[in-house]
């Protein structure tokens, strides 16, 4: 519970915005927000091929260098995740 309250408290100073509506690559996300893209359109590095994605960008305990993915396809509602660690994003990974 006080790691949940520690980031609430530390990431409640963002505001949370829409910041491209058809962002064309998912590694260059550096700030929270949310994205939208789709690989069909030019946009590199998405987790499925051929279908738009929207996600959201949070920062971890407020850093840049440390960030997390949440995204849902949009045909079929599946949740992708994926990790910056140290200014690197992984791989990305279904739920």
């Amino acid at each position: 519970m006080e790691f949940f309250q520690k980031f609430l408290k530390q990431n409640s100073k963002a505001q949370i915005t829409e910041q491209d509506i058809a962002i064309s690559d998912w590694d260059s996300i550096d700030t929270i927000g949310i994205y939208s893209g789709n690989s069909e359109t030019g946009t590199k590095n998405a987790p499925v091929d051929h279908e738009w994605v929207t996600g959201i960008a949070l920062r971890t305990n407020g850093n840049s260098y440390f960030m997390n993915i949440i995204a849902i396809g949009q045909t079929g509602g599946q949740i992708y995740t994926r990790t910056m660690i140290n200014n690197a994003w992984g791989d990305w990974k279904t739920k």
